[in-house]
Formats: C-alpha cells, sequence, structure tokens
C-alpha cells in the first residue's frame, strides 16, 4: 500500500555536529605490596586497609606476604595492621615495607559489638551507638554474648567510675545515670535533662561537663546536680572550639583553639587548658597554654599527650605530660 504524496513536499537534511569526545582514560595500573617483618620474612594476614565508608579498603597480604592493590589506591594513606606487631601508616606505593613485632605477645580471642565500657575475671561490658548494652564472657578460644539490653536512648558519649555509668545522649534527651553493680541488669539511677546534642561528657563527684550542639552553637557547659539529679548552671564557654579529654581530680582539662581563645585569626592549633572546679560555682584557669603546635591530644589516666603531625612521610613527634596536678605539670616522655 502506497501513500498520496500529493501536495506534499520532501526536503533533503543533512546535519553534522562536531563533538568533542575523548576517550575514557586508561584504568590506573595496579601494584603490587610486599610486606615482610624486621627479619626480612614475609608477613600473612597483614591487613591493608584506608578509606572511609563506600571508599573504604582492607585487602590482606597473601603466604608470600605479597598483595596486589588497585591502581586507585595509589598514593593513597593506609595503615598495615597484623597481630602481634606494631601497625604501621604508610603511602601505598609499589614496593617493600617492614612491620616491627611487638614485644608483648597478644591474642586475638574473638569480636564484640561497641566500646568497651569494663572488663572483668572472663567478662566485657560493652555499649554501641544505638544504647546497644552488651556482656559478653570470654574464654581460652571465644567470646559469647551472655546479656544483651536496650538502653533508654541511644548513646554518643559515655563515662564509667566505680560502678556508675553516664550515658550522654543526642536530641535534647540529656544524661542518663545507671548503676553497673549487677552488669547483667543495668538500673537506671536518674536523668539529666540537658539540652541539645552530646558530643562529649566528663564527670566529676557532683560536677558534669557537657560539650553539645544546642541552637546552632557549640557551648561547653558544667553542671551541679544534687541528690535529686536537679540541675545548676555552674560555668560556660559559649560556642567552644576544641576537645574536651576529661576531669583529673577536681580539674577539667580540655584544649581550645588558639583562634577561640584569643579572639584573633588564629594559626588552627589548639592549646591546653585546666580549670579548678573544687567550687564550682567559682572556678579558675590553673594552667593555659604550653604547646599550641600541636595536631592531636589525648588524655591516658594522668598523662597528656600531644603529637605534632599525622601527615605520611613526615617525623612525627609525641610529647607526654604528667599532669596529676595540673599546677605543676611535668614532661613524662617525648619520643619520635
Amino acid at each position: 500500500m502506497f501513500l498520496p504524496l500529493q501536495g506534499c513536499f520532501l526536503f533533503p537534511f543533512v546535519f553534522t555536529h562536531e563533538w568533542d569526545w575523548e576517550p575514557d582514560p586508561p584504568p590506573d595500573e595496579p601494584f603490587e605490596v610486599y610486606v615482610v617483618d624486621s627479619a626480612g620474612m614475609p608477613l600473612e594476614g597483614v591487613s591493608i586497609c584506608g578509606g572511609i565508608d563506600w571508599d573504604a579498603f582492607d585487602i590482606p597480604t597473601g603466604s608470600d606476604g605479597r598483595a596486589v592493590i588497585s591502581g586507585d589506591f595509589e598514593g593513597r594513606s593506609a595503615c598495615l595492621i597484623k597481630d602481634q606487631h606494631y601497625a604501621e601508616q604508610v603511602v601505598l606505593c609499589g614496593g617493600t615495607f617492614v612491620l616491627t613485632p611487638a614485644p608483648k605477645v597478644m591474642r586475638r580471642i574473638g569480636p564484640v559489638t561497641g566500646k568497651v565500657v569494663r572488663f572483668d575475671e572472663g567478662r566485657v561490658v560493652t555499649l554501641g551507638y544505638e544504647g546497644d548494652y552488651h556482656v559478653y564472657s570470654f574464654g581460652s578460644g571465644s567470646v559469647v554474648q551472655i546479656a544483651s539490653v536496650k538502653l533508654d536512648s541511644s548513646v554518643r558519649d559515655f563515662e564509667f567510675h566505680g560502678e556508675i555509668l553516664w550515658c550522654g545522649a543526642p536530641d535534647d534527651k540529656g544524661v542518663y545515670v545507671y548503676s553497673l553493680h549487677d552488669p547483667l541488669n543495668p538500673e537506671l539511677l536518674g536523668h539529666l535533662p540537658i539540652d541539645g546534642c552530646i558530643t562529649k561528657l566528663a564527670v566529676n563527684g557532683s560536677c558534669a561537663a557537657v560539650h553539645a550542639y544546642a541552637d546552632g552553637a557549640y557551648p561547653l557547659r558544667v553542671f551541679s546536680y544534687d541528690q535529686d539529679w536537679n540541675l545548676t548552671l555552674e560555668w560556660e564557654l559559649e560556642d567552644f572550639r576544641g576537645d574536651v579529654h576529661g576531669f583529673v581530680s577536681q580539674y577539667l582539662i580540655f584544649t581550645i583553639q588558639d583562634f577561640h581563645a584569643t579572639g584573633g585569626a588564629g594559626t588552627g592549633f589548639s592549646s591546653y587548658c585546666a580549670y579548678d572546679f573544687s567550687v564550682p560555682s567559682s572556678p579558675m584557669l590553673s594552667y593555659f597554654g604550653f604547646d599550641n603546635t600541636c595536631v592531636w591530644h589525648g588524655l591516658f589516666g594522668n598523662l597528656y599527650l600531644t603529637c605534632n603531625s599525622f601527615s605520611p612521610g613526615e617525623a612525627v613527634s609525641y610529647y607526654g605530660y604528667e599532669i596529676s596536678d595540673p599546677d605543676d605539670i611535668q614532661t613524662a616522655v617525648s619520643f619520635t
């Protein structure tokens, strides 16, 4: 069947277009990593790991100490981890890396969920981000969960003192306080109604220091409380930018970014601060300064540890300060 073309005109058209098209670059060539111990012997089962979330990777070495790495990860920072050896941070490239054996023998028993709250003889208590409380027993070759409880709220930070567990919560839910006298059955003792999303919690006696996101700012607040859990705001540093490390005796230890402390542009480094809260209503600045070029800080008991760099390829120096008396700080250790 043919359609009539009467009254119709057909015009030929030719379209041309120059495309700016380039082929995709070829993928980077994979490369090989060789991991040995300090005696030059190949190490099997070394975890080569790095990245975050969907960009994370974890590649083990084989029995010959070798692992083939995707070219996409060349030049990336990674950690080399193996039981009984010191971990190393490296920049990935083809070649040989050395792990040093650790002097203390450790034995992997099994996995647990959450952060460790306390260790007892043959038992460990952990707490998860969503308020999942777990108790595990462990022996010579296994770990077994023996109790699990859902706490009253999710948990952003916690402290454990004696038999008391303090849990800082998000979403204006405040601080929940539990007794772990019977670790299998945590008992709610009280609640501190503090607003904001709590990111850091520190407790000493009847004082609670709370760093939280509230009303568009990050205030650092110190509260006192009575036996009925009634709160009194004793001290506040508005829109605090730094890290709260905890209490050493009556002293609250934290680091504060220098621009925040001085009101100027600053360098981005942080400085050590110690406030005496022996009288909560009249806190006193006990110490400020001594190292404003560090990029990392941590409090381990009475040892305040700082680090000047985490950049691969750079010499990393650590300094430890004894701060059991924050009015009389002593340099305890330094190493590179």
